[in-house]
């Protein structure tokens, strides 16, 4: 880490310790939720159009894929954090919008290093305690040591902390591990979106790094120190598997980044009936934020119902203040979900100590003096709901690991109602305490044994099969799987189409499958199964269902594999029981779509347009004659050139954000761009004359103080995919500021289309220069398509001219150049990258189509003359206005006044009824919607008084008739 930068990350932590009791939260940070549908990109790019003072926001990653949560962040120096925070609260595509609070770790310092009784699991009056102020833990062992589930499913537990201790004696095997990750690759090889995780997750280094606990590691020995091994201690489990994921910092956003880790793992169990991901069944979280109102927190509390709906709960330790957490509130154990099991802490003596809460404390649990795993292969005393929490969490492992197969086939089939049934037997096993009354929920302290009596109570001696599996084969067949408990009896099936009141009923040859036949084709059905027992019947499972092939269905899962210049090869889902599909496609922007008729699921395109996007789709004939189609796709043809044919090395940076590539110019073109590890520009429409020097300059940009970078420019000469020695064209040093020079190409450049590669790296003392193939600590890459083309005889055109203002579509014309045969033409928003083409015209004037209201453009024109063409024209720019109603209220005498306003405005006008009020910026952005009853000659308007100074249109509506004013807020 550079020196200047490790001191503003001293200087922000010095800040935020001083601030936080004040903020209780992150400077310059906010955590904002999107709809699924909603792009955060043009969120932040669309309110830094409306508000340069925003300029500092940047989007510093996706927290949580579940939710669309992202963390953002801005100089809190420059921008005032309440107007930062208000602007995203307002725009209408926020759902939510607010600050990155802190949280804290909820534990005291371990206080006696050589206590080596655990009273929590077995007290016998040991130290002065109470007797049988316990868990009954040796009774609970007598049922179960945990681990597995009756169906052999392996159990999981995942702790949020600080990290864990990878080689600690006594937790090293009951540590969970990610076997179908394969560590150190560098590859996702179970596609869950973590790169090598199979130690777990650290979301601040972005790995598996997570031996680095020491709060973690008190926490994992109560969960499940290993049980039985005559060494050191015991967790409430034996046998379990503990998932660690650090949270990197006790942010808001940390916390629910931390929780999407074993969501994905658990939704991917559920979806896969256990063949990949992990059984999680619980999340502890001994940390929290005192005196919070959960009301403020809306995403995080929001996102253990997520977690329930896949059947994991979440446990929480409350406050070690003494606190009614009902009335002063608390995070996150004052969340009002059903799947959050908030835990006060108890001690040898069944009394209390820290948060209370008749109505958000569920229960109590050991935590004041307990004795615990330690980091470094040790062990420790200490005290907290740090380690009631855990316990807790532990005990719902080890309710899981019951001999109720009835139960699990309920937890299989439906995750939610599982975690719902632990919980309860959670709560309603405690044992009921005086000094507890009126302080929890329950009255009481967990009790590891009542809970699974009461557990095993309603399972029943004859229980249900469980891991009901159907595998659908085609339109009349399928095939049912399920496990039995005990493997001597036998299960009856009972089938019923979906809808329908009679079950079939169906007694299977097998033990464990049955293959259903004669099914009727593009339906649902359901299934139940009961356990035969000897001398009664099982309980039904859950009902599941399953739906036979044979339903006429648009083809999905397209995929296109582009090979030659002139060659594609399209591949689709099969479709059961369809003999045709058409495939359509064409050149973008040409004529009608060439369509073939094809019976297998893919198809060969040939004799395409070398370098041509092409739009296509498949549709499916049905045996009904109804056609289904896909949505358009594209792809593009190769022949474009080494630029985007070939592949070229990667470079990426590792940060960006604090110096990086501001301005590139390149010949007569220039080109501004953000911040980003690495970014490819193929439509700069840059031409370079092999014949003359080129012009280049590069900008360095800072966010804060500036340093020495290193700035080299390679261009691929000989078009063959590689950047040598001998391409590197510019190589300028180091500099803080804009360089530039005319420079000499290669003497084996050659004329296409072909690469360049802008570097601008940090090189700080060492002077190490960047490499055209290497990721870099600090800077950016750059890489942009150039064409290699010796200017020939066509002229440009001129006079190039907008045939007036337009709102969608804008026509354009020019004057004809003697000798051109045609004329290409391209256009794009000024601000976008991606042109628009449109070739071969031979008339004027053009339209120009699809753009957008209230939007910048830029459009040029090249000449085509036989063999040669000319360069682009300058850009030409215009800009699209607002469309505006041609419609209005049929009251004339209808006025707004004082315009402009300071946010006082009065209506006057003749008409009596219901008038609806609608406000937009100049932009066409909707910011206010009423519905206001007009009833007297002079009325005065709060329309204005919540937005911000600056112009608005105001749009009044009868209910058919339109009017529209242009006002202005001072």
């Amino acid at each position: 880490m550079k020196s200047i930068a490790l001191f503003a990350v001293l200087f922000c932590s010095y800040f935020v310790s001083n601030v936080e009791a004040q903020t209780a939260h992150i400077p310059g940070q906010l955590i904002i939720q999107v709809p699924s549908s909603g792009s955060v990109n043009l969120i932040v790019n669309d309110l830094k159009l409306r508000d340069p003072s925003l300029g500092s926001v940047r989007i510093e990653k996706q927290i949580s894929r579940f939710l669309n949560a992202y963390l953002i962040s801005f100089n809190a120096e420059v921008l005032p954090e309440a107007m930062a925070l208000r602007a995203f609260q307002e725009h209408p595509g926020v759902v939510v919008a607010q600050y990155n609070r802190i949280a804290h770790n909820r534990d005291s310092i371990p206080n006696d290093p050589q206590l080596n009784a655990q009273w929590q699991w077995i007290n016998n009056g040991q130290d002065n305690g109470l007797v049988d102020a316990d868990v009954d833990a040796e009774l609970a062992w007598d049922i179960t040591k945990g681990g597995l589930t009756a169906f052999g499913d392996t159990i999981v537990v995942c702790v949020v902390d600080d990290g864990t201790d990878l080689n600690h004696p006594d937790l090293i095997a009951n540590q969970w591990r990610n076997y179908a990750e394969i560590p150190n690759d560098n590859i996702d090889n179970d596609n869950n979106g973590y790169v090598d995780d199979y130690y777990g997750w650290n979301i601040n280094s972005e790995n598996d790094n997570v031996n680095v606990g020491s709060h973690g590691v008190n926490v994992d020995g109560m969960i499940g120190a290993v049980g039985g091994n005559a060494l050191g201690v015991t967790g409430l489990n034996w046998n379990i598997k503990i998932m660690t994921v650090v949270y990197g910092g006790l942010s808001e956003a940390n916390v629910i980044e931390s929780y999407d880790y074993p969501l994905t793992l658990r939704k991917r169990y559920n979806e896969t009936n256990g063949a990949e991901g992990a059984f999680v069944v619980a999340t502890n979280s001994s940390w929290g934020i005192d005196n919070a109102d959960p009301n403020q927190y809306p995403l995080w509390c929001s996102y253990y119902d997520t977690l329930g709906h896949y059947g994991i709960l979440s446990c929480g330790a409350t406050t070690n203040g003494n606190a009614d957490i009902d009335i002063v509130g608390d995070m996150p154990t004052a969340c009002p979900s059903d799947f959050m099991v908030s835990v006060g802490r108890t001690s040898r003596n069944d009394d209390i100590g820290g948060g209370i809460g008749l109505i958000n404390v569920d229960l109590g649990a050991p935590g004041i003096n307990i004795f615990t795993t330690a980091s470094g292969g040790g062990y420790t005393s200490t005290t907290g709901t740090s380690f009631a929490s855990p316990l807790t969490a532990g005990l719902i492992g080890l309710l899981y690991s019951a001999p109720c197969s009835g139960f699990m086939s309920t937890a299989l089939s439906n995750p939610s109602e599982g975690a719902l049934l632990i919980k309860k037997y959670l709560l309603d096993g405690v044992d009921k305490k005086a000094s507890m009354s009126g302080k929890y929920l329950t009255g009481g302290r967990a009790n590891a044994f009542n809970s699974l009596e009461l557990m095993l109570q309603n399972c029943g001696s004859c229980s249900p099969p469980g891991a009901i599996k159907p595998i659908v084969t085609n339109d009349t067949t399928a095939l049912l799987t399920w496990k039995l408990l005990d493997t001597t009896l036998n299960a009856l099936i009972y089938l019923r189409l979906k809808g329908e009141s009679t079950w079939q009923e169906i007694t299977p040859s097998k033990k464990n499958e049955y293959q259903f036949s004669g099914l009727t084709g593009c339906q649902t059905y359901e299934v139940r199964l009961i356990t035969d027992c000897i001398d009664s019947v099982s309980s039904f499972s859950s009902i599941i269902s399953f739906s036979t092939l044979g339903c006429c269905e648009a083809p999905s899962q397209i995929t296109t594999n582009v090979r030659l210049d002139t060659n594609v090869f399209i591949d689709w889902k099969y479709v059961y029981g369809i003999s045709e599909y058409k495939v359509q496609y064409k050149p973008i922007g040409t004529g009608p779509f060439t369509t073939v008729s094809i019976s297998v699921d893919s198809l060969l395109l040939t004799n395409l347009l070398p370098c041509q996007e092409y739009q296509y789709r498949v549709t499916t004939t049905c045996p009904n004659g109804t056609i289904l189609v896909t949505p358009f796709d594209k792809f593009t043809t190769k022949g474009c050139g080494a630029c985007k044919d070939k592949s070229y090395c990667e470079a990426v940076s590792e940060n960006p954000t604090e110096e990086w590539i501001g301005s590139v110019t390149i010949g007569d073109v220039s080109n501004n761009s953000a911040a980003s590890a690495y970014t490819f520009f193929d439509n700069k429409g840059i031409i370079i004359n092999p014949l003359d020097s080129l012009f280049l300059s590069v900008t360095p940009t800072y966010s804060g103080s500036s340093f020495q970078d290193h700035i080299r420019v390679w261009l691929d000469a000989d078009q063959d995919g590689d950047f040598t020695n001998e391409e590197l064209i510019w190589d300028p040093g180091t500099t803080i500021t804009e360089i530039s020079a005319k420079v000499a190409l290669p003497l084996n450049t050659i004329e296409g289309i072909t690469r360049l590669r802008v570097i601008l790296k940090f090189v700080g003392t060492s002077g190490v220069e960047p490499l055209p193939c290497e990721g870099i600590k600090y800077g950016e890459i750059e890489d942009y398509c150039v064409e290699i083309r010796t200017p020939g005889e066509c002229k440009q055109v001129a006079g190039l001219e907008e045939l007036g203002p337009g709102t969608l579509e804008v026509k354009v014309t020019w004057a004809f150049e003697a000798g051109a045969s045609s004329y290409d033409l391209r256009y794009k928003k000024v601000l976008g990258t991606e042109w628009t083409y449109i070739k071969d015209i031979v008339t004027v004037p053009v339209a120009l189509t699809g753009l957008t209201q209230v939007t910048e453009y830029e459009w040029q024109v090249s000449s085509n003359c036989g063999v040669d063409t000319s360069l682009y024209t300058d850009p030409k720019k215009f800009t699209t206005v607002l469309e505006l109603s041609t419609t209005e209220i049929a009251l004339s005498d209808l006025k707004l006044f004082p315009n402009p306003s300071s946010g006082q405005l009065f209506m006057t006008s003749s008409y009596v009824g219901k008038l609806n009020f609608e406000i937009f910026t100049v932009t066409g952005v909707k910011v206010f919607n009423q519905e206001l009853i007009v009833n007297s000659s002079l009325r005065e308007l709060e329309i204005l008084k919540s937005l911000s100074p600056g112009a608005y249109y105001v749009t009044i509506s009868d209910g058919s008739n339109k009017l529209r004013q242009l006002v202005i807020k001072q």
